[in-house]
Order: C-alpha cells, then sequence, then structure tokens
C-alpha cells in the first residue's frame, strides 16, 4: 500500500508546517485496521522526522477511517461537499 502526504505551510496556519493527506490505498487482500493503522503512524512519523506539526487526513463517508484516526489522535475538523458537473 502506500500513503500520499504533501506538507507545505498552510494558509491558515502559517507559522506551522502542516502534512495534507493526498491518497492512501492498501491492496484489498491486505486492507484490515492493523493495516491502515501502520500505513498512517509510518506516514505520521516521516512527517514528524520532517518538522512538520499539524496533519489533515481525510476518510470517505462509506469506508470511514474515522474511529481509527480518532485512536490515533485525530479529531474531525471539516466536512467537503462535492457535486459532480
Amino acid at each position: 500500500g502506500y500513503c500520499v502526504m504533501t506538507f507545505q505551510a498552510h494558509s491558515h496556519y502559517a507559522s506551522r508546517l502542516c502534512g495534507i493527506e493526498d491518497s492512501y490505498y492498501i491492496d484489498s487482500e491486505e486492507a484490515g485496521v492493523m493495516c491502515y493503522r501502520t500505513l498512517i503512524r509510518n506516514s505520521l512519523e516521516a512527517l514528524a522526522e520532517r518538522g512538520v506539526q499539524k496533519v489533515f487526513f481525510a476518510t470517505r463517508l462509506t469506508h470511514s477511517l474515522g474511529r481509527l484516526l480518532k485512536t490515533l489522535g485525530f479529531a474531525p475538523v471539516d466536512m467537503i461537499y462535492s457535486k459532480e458537473l
């Protein structure tokens, strides 16, 4: 699997380096809470080593990692709406 994260100064948190999750994937044969937990923890460690102080991680409503993210110290902060045009 993989987790793609970018990090930069955020427009609303200019004094803090922020990591932003772009995408993540684990093969369906490998998928399980422990695989996702390990993937996210490894991503967080890599970001911390680079000086990132705040992380934003999105999850789908239809396949939510919300419970797992909460156990890792994340808290919900936004809800994003989408519409096909």
